[in-house]
């Protein structure tokens, strides 16, 4: 009978054993969020028949990370911000003080990240992301 025992306590073992090894390998999700990721941001004025100069202002996670004056003419021209963000969600918001837009965005970051926020116009702000970068024409 006590060699019974003893097989039941040897397979408890092993089976703790095993499952705590199998508990141990997955990774969660707090693991992935504590990663720091390379983050662009592009920002551009795309129109040409509005108000002159127009002011932007990008805030991400309520932090001013832009303010600046867009003038007309030269072209579409693309401001570059590079940031480094922890994994895990954001907020992008942007606001135009005279041009009556704004934007509020809540993104994930997962890998590096590519942001492309283009004024059109009034009320009018558009936002693409992309984990494969961008090309301007």
């Amino acid at each position: 009978m006590q060699a019974r025992v003893c097989t039941v306590s040897t397979w408890f073992v092993v089976l703790i054993s095993l499952a705590l090894s199998g508990c141990a390998a997955v990774k969660s999700e707090s693991d992935i969020t504590k990663k720091d990721f390379p983050v662009v941001i592009y920002v551009s004025r795309q129109n040409d028949n509005d108000i002159n100069p127009i002011n932007i202002v990008v805030l991400i996670d309520q932090k001013k990370i832009l303010d600046k004056d867009f003038k007309v003419g030269g072209g579409n021209y693309n401001q570059e911000i590079k940031l480094v963000l922890k994994g895990g969600t954001h907020q992008l918001e942007a606001q135009s003080s005279n041009g009556d837009a704004g934007l509020d965005v809540v993104f994930t970051v997962e890998k590096p990240t590519w942001l492309a926020l283009s004024y059109w116009g009034k009320n009018h702000y558009q936002l693409n992301i992309s984990y494969t970068g961008f090309v301007f024409l």
